[in-house]
């Protein structure tokens, strides 16, 4: 939330049922740890990739009256797994960083006008069902499923028109984790035997509402990733 606040006290930390969300997290981590070490005699692909999280919050305006919400731009980047279910079925297990968040504009009395940045920094556990749909030297792939998040930091930055540039901490404003249901298209054209370009684009619809405060603020992002996939035994 893109509310400039100074004062000590300002929230009411919800740390229980938090810790017990992160345990739930871990058994999910190592359930999917577990499967990526069991022996497969078929086919296994690494692909990395890097681009652009077209990031936005939903239901933020009630927070503050009269503020303009836009989107944010982040930078999103991993590596994950892709392990051969059936000839046409891929299952995506994967570890990226990304940057979530929102901008907004407002006018106060004390801080006059004020164009402000919320950045989220998360590490996340994507767990995907990939299935190939079309084939005409390049592939081209259908794929959805949930992604796990952690909250590494939150910053929020402020210019602002009477006070200047401002910075501050709101890792505490936010709830440690998010959990989101993804779906996108993706496409992997082959450069040589072994490795091939690949270009993905996915929708992100958070479920979890972020914000410690009493808000319906929930993450909805956009993203768009190239980079490569090279074939491992």
């Amino acid at each position: 939330m893109m509310v400039l606040r100074f004062q000590p006290g300002r929230y009411i930390r919800r740390r229980g049922r938090d810790m017990v969300l992160q345990k739930k997290h871990l058994i999910i981590v190592c359930i999917m740890m577990m499967f990526c070490h069991s022996d497969s005699q078929s086919q296994t692909l690494v692909e990395i990739q890097c681009g652009v999280n077209v990031a936005k919050l939903s239901d933020p305006g009630n927070l503050i009256s009269g503020v303009h919400w836009k989107t944010r731009l982040g930078f999103i980047g991993g590596i994950s797994t892709l392990l051969s279910a059936t000839e046409n079925v891929l299952i995506h297990i994967g570890l990226r960083y990304v940057q979530k968040g929102v901008k907004s504009e407002w006018y106060s009395l004390f801080y006059g006008n004020v164009e402000a940045m919320l950045t989220n920094q998360y590490i996340e556990l994507p767990l995907y069902i990939k299935v190939a749909c079309a084939d005409f030297g390049t592939q081209v792939f259908v794929f959805g499923g949930p992604s796990f998040s952690y909250l590494l930091s939150s910053t929020q930055t402020a210019d602002t028109q009477f006070m200047g540039h401002i910075s501050q901490n709101s890792k505490e404003d936010y709830r440690s984790y998010d959990i989101t249901c993804d779906a996108g298209l993706s496409t992997s054209t082959p450069l040589n035997e072994h490795i091939s370009l690949t270009v993905s684009t996915l929708y992100s619809f958070g479920v979890v509402h972020v914000s410690r405060f009493e808000s319906d603020m929930a993450t909805r992002d956009l993203r768009i990733m190239i980079g490569t996939s090279f074939t491992i035994q």
